[in-house]
């Protein structure tokens, strides 16, 4: 496949930051890809290979890139109710681009997200390896893991904590979830996950300051999932999630002459979300209403996941929690 888009933004400050980035960001990029998928089912194995090329320009000369990202995946089945996967492969973020246009590209290797929304010009290294078992008809559990490595050339104004230029920046990150998906009966289901993250940021060690400020980021999801179906169309989820989360900030200085602090935070909450659907005559679709945040809680997150570098208001991936209560509908049409 072949993509191509390009993006013009201007004034680019950001209120949370504080960093004026140099002049307007205008610039292209194209993108091939192709995908070779092969079942083996000898050995009950599903093999994916890729290759993709990316090529970023930018008015600024100095960001120019342009990368080979190679992609492997497999999934195994070494019995018939167990599912291993393992994956490799390099991705390259474009958060400008990202919010701007879609693409036809797989977004999964053997089910390991390959895009990102890290600093821009990101280039990935993911590593993944997981296991789904089936342990009879009512129950299933699973536990995958993930090690991402990224590195990223950023160029950055003059500030009064750096004197600008071109720097670069490493991040890492490393994923894990462990699920279980209970069928309680054929109308009602529950499902228990634990997401364990951890995430260090490499741009305070380039311009004397990071995105909000973060050096290091610990944090435990553990979503709890109550569910309803009835063979009418109606159904309903309840969700309560407990949140633990700590981290390592830096506290800027007032002026440069003033040393940096090293701040150690941290939260935990519980949060609540519900939902109730009904699908639509000859399934048309759904009608949902819902809320979430039911009982207003008040907390303190870090959602490095949904940050967008230049704004976070303007980010490209809305987070997955609300800070005050918040009511919404959905309708979704389906044609046949």
């Amino acid at each position: 496949g072949f993509q191509y888009s390009d993006y013009d933004l201007s004034n680019l400050f950001n209120s949370t930051t504080g960093l004026t980035f140099n002049g307007e960001l205008d610039g292209s990029q194209r993108r091939y890809y192709g995908y070779w998928n092969r079942s083996l089912p000898s050995i009950e194995v599903d093999l994916t290979l890729g290759l993709e090329r990316l090529e970023l320009d930018d008015d600024n000369d100095d960001l120019d890139r342009s990368e080979n990202l190679p992609k492997m995946g497999m999934i195994w089945s070494p019995r018939a109710n167990t599912q291993l996967f393992a994956a490799w492969f390099k991705s390259l973020s474009d958060v400008y681009a990202q919010r701007q246009t879609e693409t036809l590209m797989p977004s999964q290797i053997a089910g390991f997200n390959q895009f990102n929304n890290l600093t821009d010009r990101n280039l990935n290294t993911t590593t993944g390896l997981g296991i789904e078992h089936r342990i009879n008809n009512y129950l299933r559990a699973g536990l995958r893991l993930s090690h991402h490595k990224g590195e990223s050339t950023q160029n950055i104004a003059p500030n009064p904590f750096s004197p600008g230029g071109l720097f670069d920046v490493e991040t890492e990150q490393n994923n894990g979830v462990a699920w279980l998906y209970w069928n309680l009966t054929d109308k009602f289901s529950l499902s228990l996950e634990h997401h364990y993250e951890t995430l260090k940021d490499g741009w305070e060690q380039a311009i004397g300051s990071s995105t909000d400020n973060l050096e290091e980021l610990v944090t435990r999801r553990t979503p709890i999932t109550l569910s309803y179906h009835h063979p009418s169309g109606l159904s309903g989820h309840l969700i309560n999630t407990y949140i633990k989360q700590k981290g390592i900030f830096w506290k800027n200085p007032t002026t440069p002459f003033d040393p940096v602090e090293v701040v150690n935070d941290s939260d935990s909450f519980w949060l609540t979300d519900a939902s109730l659907s009904f699908r639509l005559p000859k399934r048309r679709g759904h009608f949902t209403i819902g809320v979430k945040n039911l009982f207003d809680q008040d907390y303190r997150y870090e959602d490095f996941s949904s940050f967008a570098l230049l704004e976070p208001r303007d980010t490209w991936v809305p987070s997955d929690y609300v800070r005050e209560r918040f009511w919404f509908t959905s309708l979704s049409l389906h044609f046949h």
